[in-house]
């Protein structure tokens, strides 16, 4: 019994052979799948609004530099350096988490309903995307950023809602800063945009609009207005009601 299958397997040999061979080599091909496959990925569930460069490691596990792109003006803003890592399951098919150091600031899966979006907390600051707005990069602000999102889902349709708050928002040219502090709500399905300000601020942002154009109603607190006159002449015409017209794209 045992020489029969001692000469199988001798028959088999070269047969037996070439399998193992196929099976290590598509195994080191999927371990070492590039980072550029997980870049195309981003950037086609981005819309192409986010691109990842410098990459290094793999698809599975590595690091690059999560770039905010607008193709319209021709710029770019780099947001931050994020390390990755993703692993397979059951109920999440592939689950890419980004971290910064070993804080999670955003989960993406895919499941049997498509690709996700979940616990989405990035803070940035405004000077570092005021590139990619005219009037944001004109007035000169700083401030501070941070985009939280849970249970959005990705792809050509689009739903969930992305919230940002802008926080102790100043500008250059203004004699009284801060600004104020602003809650913008994205609806992610329709790229609608609800604008709307903090008590106290100095300046009075409301309004609505979506990704294709965002005009903004503003106002300057009453208290403010004469250590603010000089400022005020930036935003044009005033409306008969004293209010100006913001036009951020």
């Amino acid at each position: 019994m045992n020489s029969r299958i001692i000469r199988l397997l001798t028959h088999y040999k070269k047969y037996i052979i070439s399998i193992i061979f196929v099976l290590v080599f598509v195994g080191t091909l999927i371990i070492n799948i590039p980072t550029f496959v997980l870049a195309n990925l981003i950037n086609s569930y981005s819309q192409e609004k986010l691109a990842l460069y410098n990459t290094r490691g793999t698809f599975w596990h590595g690091s690059g530099l999560l770039v905010a792109v607008d193709k319209k003006i021709s710029q770019s803003a780099p947001l931050v350096m994020v390390n990755w890592g993703i692993t397979l399951g059951m109920k999440k098919f592939i689950d890419i988490k980004f971290t910064i150091g070993d804080t999670l600031i955003a989960d993406v899966y895919l499941n049997k309903h498509g690709a996700n979006l979940d616990k989405l907390d990035l803070s940035l600051s405004i000077s570092q995307v005021s590139r990619l707005f005219g009037l944001v990069h004109d007035l000169g602000l700083s401030g501070n950023i941070n985009v939280n999102a849970n249970a959005v889902h990705l792809g050509k349709v689009t739903d969930g809602v992305l919230n940002v708050n802008l926080t102790n928002v100043s500008s250059s040219l203004s004699p009284v800063n801060p600004l104020g502090t602003y809650l913008v709500n994205l609806d992610a399905h329709n790229g609608n945009i609800s604008v709307s300000s903090s008590t106290g601020s100095a300046l009075i942002l409301s309004g609505d609009g979506n990704l294709k154009a965002l005009n903004l109603n503003a106002k300057i607190d009453a208290t403010k207005k004469a250590k603010m006159e000089q400022f005020i002449t930036f935003m044009g015409i005033p409306l008969p009601d004293g209010s100006y017209t913001l036009k951020m794209f």
